[in-house]
């Protein structure tokens, strides 16, 4: 005999799958024009770009190649601007290529490239203020992508999986950066994160097996559960808090033998007092008396590090060293 709980179990996942059969034949594009799909609004005359058919998996590569996106389309007379990229509108479409994007166009949705394996090249206009989760999981051809100023938020795995990637630029106009954004990302050597994010989300940099060296910029007050386990060859972490921030679950990973780099002794006191931070090496980033390194909450952010001939390092610094901000400025200090 069936128990109550199982009887009322099915009964919601019954219900729960009508429910998405409904939303799911909803979903239907309205029209097609010049090989793209929309969806119509007609009331404030606005179209979102989708997918063909009932569902973003109905057809297999319904978009390929070089795409072009028009600021807006005409459709039984009536014209529309586009004004977003919806839901998994290219989720799936392994032989997209490339992507130019209108200015018009305001947000990219939820997988909004998801599993566009083949695109190299993407152009996100300055009218774009966030994007998706999941907006470019597994574009494992992107190398490089720069996020205009305009966008003020990345979704919850937004690059993760983006094997290829090797920079990425991301301006100050973003405060937070998602759970698991750049999980994955085991082409990423180096990432500056500006001013204005206050905190890294759980598994941000999760397997970033690349990434050598990271500066925390000192607006940052937390970081989330995991996110630079498995960094495997991270070495150098530059702290330009002075108060540790917050920290998640195992944020380094039992494998990361790292030198934390703070700005002066009293930071030094503080993170040396404080987990996970008095499991490494605590250094001071020391100035030669030239200039002193700002540490104040609109100190810009460290870019790159040079010898003194302004040849790029990597890995550990030692000794002096040219010192590169995000704000052009440079700086010569020596590293103990």
């Amino acid at each position: 005999m069936l128990s109550l709980n199982f009887v009322m179990y099915m009964k919601k996942t019954f219900l729960l799958l009508t429910l998405l059969c409904g939303v799911l034949t909803a979903w239907a594009h309205d029209a097609e024009v010049d090989g793209i799909f929309y969806n119509l609004n007609k009331a404030d005359k606005t179209a979102t770009v989708t997918f063909k058919g009932g569902y973003y998996d109905s057809y297999k590569d319904e978009y390929a190649g070089d795409v072009v996106i028009p600021k807006a389309v005409t459709y039984d007379g009536i014209t529309y601007s586009v004004t977003s990229l919806g839901d998994h509108c290219f989720s799936g479409c392994s032989s997209l290529t490339s992507i130019t994007i209108p200015n018009s166009v305001a947000s990219l949705g939820v997988e909004c490239f998801f599993g566009c394996s083949s695109l190299t090249s993407i152009t996100i206009p300055n009218s774009v203020t966030s994007l998706g989760d999941c907006c470019f999981y597994g574009c494992s051809s992107f190398t490089s992508i720069t996020i205009p100023n305009s966008v003020t938020s990345l979704g919850d795995l937004c690059f993760r999986g983006c094997s290829s990637l090797t920079s990425i630029t991301i301006p100050n106009s973003v405060t937070s950066l998602g759970e698991g954004c750049f999980y994955g990302c085991n082409s990423l050597t180096s990432i500056t994160i500006p001013t204005s994010v206050t905190s890294l989300g759980d598994y941000c940099f999760y397997g970033c097996y690349s990434l050598t060296s990271i500066t925390i910029p000192n607006s940052v007050t937390s970081l989330g559960d995991f996110c630079f386990n498995r960094c495997y060859s991270l070495t150098s972490i530059y702290m330009l808090p002075t108060t540790p921030p917050g920290t998640g679950s195992d944020v380094f990973g039992a494998t990361l033998l790292a030198t934390v780099y703070v700005v002066d002794e009293n930071a030094k006191t503080a993170y040396q007092a404080q987990y996970p931070w008095n499991s490494y090496a605590i250094v001071v980033m020391a100035t030669t008396g030239i200039e002193e390194l700002e540490a104040d909450k609109t100190a810009p952010t460290i870019v790159g590090y040079y010898d003194l001939n302004g040849k790029p390092i990597n890995g550990k610094q030692r000794g002096a060293v040219i010192l590169r901000y995000s704000d052009g400025t440079t700086r010569k200090v020596l590293v103990k």
